[in-house]
């Protein structure tokens, strides 16, 4: 996590920098100067014991006394450094950063035992499973009870975790215990889990990292799995120079397919979630408008209700209107079921307002799986006339738990306004039919992994105190803008994934990127590809290659190394066609196109590549293809204008004024058409008629872009108009004409 306080971050790096070179003294010096300007908490004691210990190694080596632990001895020093350089950041955060203060504030006077916090947790199950061998308002009086403490001590935990030093190997070990053990509530664990990645994130931890690792590899319930996945995905450290322990740890991992196959969804899954705003903004412009427009609801000041009989005047006049409001309507709820499906946040944008709400405050609260007994709500069920409502509504739609609490905060402020007839509705489900039909079984990995996805990038994204918050998600990564290594949403790049084992999900990635055009992630994902002679490989690293003049030579290689491999892959076919046209390499791109044209007959894409390059080499075959291309699309506009052009270049002006007369009559003409009528009318030594097509163009364009193009086609104009002067004149009566 980077430090708002420039000067702190500056020492923090050189203290980093003097352990990664083993520069041991140096570091020492560097903790202490820090502590002097800074006056961290911190126990320095640590550091006198360890430069002690180091000044003993340095006497022994001096005076050449053998000690084959050497080399041990010395790294074990360099890890008790890292632990104090990572304990004096934790403490540093604890004073300066409001998100840790807070944290520590809620803490302050209570000592915290795990062994104390598996014992009150494990009561609360207990305690709970007696209680519900009884009833009455006593029950109910004590199960508020137990939940409000039981919440009590995970709130509790959730902040020690989060401002704790670094862990030995017990704390390691009796966390994950305690996380694993069946005897506790899963949502327990789960928020537990969510602790640990946000102490790593804050500041990185081995031993926390491992935790969650093994949870992931070690725990039954499925959500638990995916939570750990997700956390230690996002809390690996960039510096792999100081933890180079993290390399053998993942890789144990990736030696399981289903791994490395959750790995490349995770991965995919995050770049939806952040183009929540995109979709959010596709929602509202295109697919709400028709939703309510076309459903059986209007507004009124008693808000949305069933249109009434007067509507029905609509239906006798035009009876066929009802079918096509409900076809749209259709297409709207197919559009956003699609979304949905493909990994889509499509509920962002309605909920990212509803955060607000004093229970958002409570920073455990943002991790914490959704449940009506949460002691925060104990308000706002009581509104209610039963918790059916909420069963049937909020936990059986595909919502993340933020929004399930959004949700539930929200109707109790409108509960005691809604008629008798809605509540009802709510109640039996039916206002949730076109919800649930999106949704997915709910213990599926990827909608586990999905919907906590969406409850992260919620809390990035909109928690009041997020400057406090490392970057996890970047709102920029599909926008086509550079991520920075900061944002640890974007990991497939990192060197643990290095592995030649991983690069069969980075080739997903490949076409993710290309078919959006995210060059620079596409070149991050490239450039970390073990398999170098792999096709997708080739072709992403040929695309970034096709980017500049520079690269083209490089790029056309790299293509043909592809078709060696399989001589008739038609994407790269396409893109050596594309890349010989961009090199004016007419004679090789006609090779492609027509390969292409051999696999596809019937494609006019590939057709009319190769009537353009025919045309621009003056092949006579351009014609007889033009023609082929008119006949097979009759109703493509640009084949027309490519025989126009085919005309003009060989001095036929009326035969291919005859053809722009087509475009022109369809109502599609553009600059560059009434340009070339004007050469048809110039050339042909009607003067007025060209001026007249010339000041059409200039209406489209300027007077200037003309001209311009004037000078552009001057070989085309020096066949056919040999008098420099009379040039000179039509550019002069263009300029009249547009002015």
């Amino acid at each position: 996590m980077i430090i708002k306080n420039k000067d702190a971050q500056q020492r923090f790096d050189e203290i980093r920098e003097a352990i990664t070179a083993r520069n041991i003294l140096s570091a020492i010096d560097k903790i202490r100067g820090f502590q002097s300007v800074f006056r961290c908490s911190s126990d320095l004691s640590v550091v006198d014991d360890l430069e002690s210990d180091y000044r003993m190694m340095l006497t022994y080596y001096r005076q050449g006394i053998a000690d084959h632990s050497r080399e041990r001895i010395f790294e074990n020093v360099q890890k008790r450094l890292l632990t104090a350089y990572a304990n004096l950041r934790v403490d540093y955060l604890r004073r300066n950063n409001i998100v840790m203060t807070t944290a520590l504030i809620r803490i302050a006077g209570r000592t915290t035992d795990v062994a104390q916090v598996r014992n009150q947790l494990e009561e609360f199950v207990s305690d709970l499973a007696m209680l519900s061998l009884g009833s009455g308002d006593q029950g109910e009086a004590k199960r508020e009870s137990l939940f409000a403490a039981r919440f009590a001590t995970i709130n509790h935990a959730f902040n020690y975790i989060l401002t704790s030093h670094m862990w030995n190997e017990s704390e390691k070990q009796d966390w994950t215990a305690l996380i694993l053990t069946p005897t506790i509530d899963v949502n327990d664990s789960l928020v537990l889990v969510s602790a640990v990645m946000m102490a790593c994130l804050m500041q990185f931890d081995l031993r926390k990292l491992q935790t969650l690792m093994d949870v992931y590899a070690f725990a039954a319930d499925e959500r638990l799995r995916q939570r750990s996945l997700v956390g230690w995905v996002l809390s690996l450290s960039h510096d792999t120079d100081l933890y180079p322990e993290q390399l053998p740890m993942v890789r144990r991992l990736l030696e399981e397919e289903h791994c490395r196959q959750e790995l490349g969804e995770l991965g995919l899954q995050i770049f939806y979630c952040m183009d929540a705003d995109k979709d959010s903004k596709e929602i509202q412009r295109d697919i709400m408008p028709g939703l309510i427009r076309n459903s059986n609801l209007k507004y009124s000041d008693r808000g949305f209700v069933e249109k009434d009989d007067e509507d029905s005047i609509e239906d006798i006049l035009h009876p066929d209107l009802k079918d096509k409001a409900m076809e749209e309507l259709e297409k709207g709820y197919q559009k956003m079921m699609e979304m949905q499906r493909r990994g889509s946040d499509i509920y962002f944008g309605g909920f990212a307002q509803m955060k607000r709400y004093g229970f958002f405050y409570s920073l455990v609260n943002w991790f914490m799986p959704y449940y009506t007994d949460h002691p925060d709500l104990k308000s706002v069920i009581h509104k209610l006339p039963n918790t059916r409502l909420l069963d049937v509504f909020v936990k059986e739609n595909p919502f993340c738990d933020s929004d399930k609490y959004s949700f539930t905060l929200a109707l109790s402020g409108v509960i005691d306004k809604l008629p008798k007839n809605v509540l009802e509705m709510l109640e039996r489900g039916e206002l949730q039919q076109g919800m649930s039909s999106m949704n997915v079984r709910q213990d599926e990995p990827r909608y586990v992994r999905q919907t906590y996805l969406q409850d992260l990038y919620r809390f990035f994204r909109l928690f009041m105190q997020k400057e406090e918050l490392p970057r996890a998600f970047s709102a920029d990564q599909l926008r086509g803008i550079s991520v920075q290594t900061a944002d640890v949403a974007f990991f497939m790049d990192h060197p643990v994934f290095s592995d030649k084992a991983m690069d069969q999900q980075k080739k997903r990635y490949v076409h993710f990127f290309l078919k959006r055009h995210m060059m620079a992630e596409l070149e991050r994902i490239v450039d970390s590809m073990s398999d170098q002679t792999a096709k997708d490989y080739l072709i992403g690293k040929a695309t970034l290659l096709m980017g500049t003049k520079e690269g083209w030579e490089e790029a056309e290689q790299l293509l043909r190394q592809v078709l060696r491999q399989d001589e008739n892959d038609v994407s790269t076919l396409r893109m050596l066609g594309k890349l010989c046209r961009e090199k004016g390499d007419d004679k090789v791109a006609v090779l492609v196109y027509e390969r292409l044209m051999e696999l596809f007959p019937d494609k006019r894409a590939y057709l009319f590549n190769l009537c353009l390059c025919l045309e621009d080499m003056k092949d006579a075959r351009a014609r007889k293809f033009i023609f082929e291309l008119i006949y097979k699309f009759p109703e493509d506009l640009n084949a027309v204008r490519l025989l126009a052009w085919d005309f003009l270049q060989a001095g036929e002006f009326q035969k291919a004024l005859t053809e722009y007369e087509k475009v022109q009559a369809k109502g599609e003409m553009g600059r560059a058409d009434f340009v070339n009528m004007g050469y048809c009318h110039w050339f042909l030594g009607e003067i007025e008629m060209a001026v007249d097509s010339f000041r059409h163009a200039v209406v489209f364009s300027s007077v200037e872009k003309v001209a311009q193009t004037l000078d552009t086609d001057a070989a085309l104009i020096s066949q056919f108009v040999t008098n420099g002067v009379e040039i000179s004149l039509m550019k002069d009566l263009i300029r009249m004409a547009g002015n």
